[in-house]
């Protein structure tokens, strides 16, 4: 009896491909640093990791985009299925701790960031980890594609104010903003300073600590701007600008002092991230 001939796959068939990105999130989770042992240098927030965004891209236009999110069972969070035609694409990984506004044009994510909040300050990010990956799609790809590994993004700026709880105490309140940012982070260019720029909110973590995940200085340096003001009337009645503050990518930036009278320096040093940035204000 003569057999069956099998069947054949052709070009323009579509091809079924899997992305494991759980895999290099674990791969990221000892961060560079080398002070001490790589057990000691874990980065606790990658288990907070809350938001999954993929998206696949020939000739400039997107042709899939797949969310993943808390809804997601935990045993398909961070594996991407999808189908695609024979050919090569761009594929695009993001990760991230807290809600993202998407600026896209045709479907294909230009640029992601900042939500808007109240009085055009912009709230703030969180943790951001990304990759995009050159890939060929063929009926001979692998089954499970492993990208590369997802890289932190975003810097981080923290205040430590020594006398925050004895100004709060007094019936008064900290508020802090960072100048000048952009809404929207861009695979292609960046901040794009050419944007109308905002503040962004600094909230406060502690009982004296304000901290805030940042995209990288779009200009040379941004400005923090610490606004004390009277809780009954609103009255601001001290006003302290930070200028020359950087960020960059997997680096903290760390601004220690007081308000009010003297200020000394105080050295932080942190396992987790890249050299820290110290600043005395």
């Amino acid at each position: 009896m003569q057999e069956s001939p099998k069947p054949v796959t052709q070009k323009s068939d579509p091809v079924p491909v899997q992305f494991s990105v759980a895999d290099f999130l674990r791969q990221y989770e000892t961060l560079p640093g080398g002070r001490r042992s790589p057990d000691a240098a874990r980065d606790s927030s990658l288990g907070k990791i809350n938001y999954i965004t993929y998206q696949a891209i020939k000739d400039n236009i997107a042709v899939s985009t797949i969310h993943q999110d808390s809804l997601t069972p935990a045993a398909d969070f961070g594996r991407i299925r999808d189908t695609l035609l024979p050919g090569h694409y761009i594929f695009r990984f993001l990760a991230y701790t807290h809600p993202l506004r998407f600026d896209s044009t045709l479907g294909t994510l230009r640029g992601f960031g900042h939500e808007m909040g109240e009085n055009n300050v912009l709230d703030p990010i969180g943790d951001i980890f990304v990759a995009a990956v050159a890939y060929s799609v063929s009926p001979d790809s692998p089954a499970i594609v492993h990208a590369q590994k997802l890289e932190r993004m975003v810097g981080k700026v923290v205040l430590n104010i020594k006398d925050a709880e004895a100004i709060y105490q007094q019936n008064y309140d900290i508020e802090i903003f960072i100048y000048p940012t952009w809404q929207f982070y861009y695979w292609d260019g960046g901040t794009a300073p050419n944007l109308l720029p905002y503040n962004s909110l600094v909230p406060r973590t502690g009982a004296r600590t304000f901290e805030a995940f940042l995209f990288p200085s779009g200009s040379p340096s941004y400005q923090v701007w610490i606004n004390v003001r009277n809780k009954q009337n609103g009255e601001v009645v001290l006003a302290r600008p930070i200028p020359g503050v950087t960020i960059s990518p997997n680096r903290k930036t760390i601004l220690t002092g007081s308000l009010f009278g003297p200020t000394a320096w105080d050295l932080h040093l942190n396992d987790e991230w890249d050299d820290d940035i110290d600043l005395e204000f």
